[in-house]
């Protein structure tokens, strides 16, 4: 599970257990763009994920 929060970053976490997090908005920003951003690696995937 990929989480983000503002204060703690993002982390990345399998079956509750913490596999490491990530510092600053500019990692979250670019993760989150491999499947919600304007060239995604996967288009039915994106539109999925947005419902669309």
């Amino acid at each position: 599970m990929l989480r983000y929060h503002p204060e703690e970053g993002t982390t990345l976490s399998k079956n509750t257990q913490v596999r490491g997090s990530f510092t600053g908005l500019a990692f979250k920003q670019a993760l989150f763009a491999i499947w919600l951003g304007d060239k995604p690696a996967q288009k039915s995937l994106r539109q999925q994920m947005l419902g669309l």
